[in-house]
């Protein structure tokens, strides 16, 4: 289900611009706005930018589930409405970059919750019964809801849109593509078998075509980067 990454622009949308960053910063950070007030700014400035943000996304990726398309797409404006208060105003992340990506991730685990449901009718598709209870429950375990499996990536969303940010001012060539190189590893990571250091610097050594003490070389550098990441990330958790 995961396509091919597409580059984000620094340039804002005509729809999800300046005027949509203030209002949702104000919506945040307005502590004064009455409850109706909120809710009229939300209506009138947040939501339409929202709304076309996941039409693009599902006409972008060609989403498909097992529900209609505009109940697909208020859901998930639904989902970017109750999690709005997730994101955090004094970090780096526009916010048109953070809802994006978080739109992008709703998407594809709701296409992956219909694909796992249809592999799961497919096997009961031949049996002549079914205990129902056993059924649910294990219908429970293959599909789990995709709300959660969205917050638990929260860090690994950030991690993606700092990775765009490094690509942006990296200085060099091999470092640019040491960074497409962990990009198509995130974008792949359910494909991958192994997991383990080895395995992932093998990965990257295919991907860049490079030799080992380039690769290194370029990798601690990443690392570098990370490791100032992750402090300035935790210190404003």
């Amino acid at each position: 289900m995961r396509k091919k990454r597409h580059t984000k622009s620094d340039k804002s949308t005509h729809y999800f611009n300046e005027g949509t960053e203030a209002a949702i910063k104000e919506y945040l950070l307005n502590k004064e706005l009455t409850k109706k007030e909120r809710d009229n700014l939300y209506v009138e400035k947040i939501k339409p930018a929202f709304s076309k943000l996941v039409e693009n996304l599902i006409y972008i990726f060609g989403i498909n589930v097992d529900t209609d398309y505009e109940t697909l797409k208020h859901d998930c404006v639904v989902f970017l409405y109750e999690n709005i208060h997730k994101y955090h105003t004094d970090r780096d992340t526009k916010a048109f970059s953070y809802f994006n990506i978080v739109a992008k991730n709703w998407l594809f685990l709701k296409a992956k919750q219909t694909s796992r449901r249809a592999k799961f009718n497919v096997a009961y598709n031949d049996r002549n019964s079914t205990d129902e209870i056993t059924k649910y429950n294990l219908q429970q375990a293959v599909v789990e809801p995709i709300e959660d499996d969205v917050l638990k990536n929260e860090y690994f969303l950030t991690v993606l849109d700092e990775i765009e940010k490094w690509k942006a001012v990296a200085k060099n060539k091999k470092e640019l593509v040491v960074l497409d190189a962990i990009q198509q590893l995130f974008d792949n990571i359910d494909n991958l078998n192994i997991l383990d250091k080895k395995a992932i610097f093998i990965y990257l050594k295919e991907l860049t075509g490079m030799n080992t003490k380039q690769l290194c070389v370029s990798i601690n550098k990443v690392r570098a980067k990370y490791q100032k990441f992750k402090k300035r990330y935790n210190n404003k958790m």
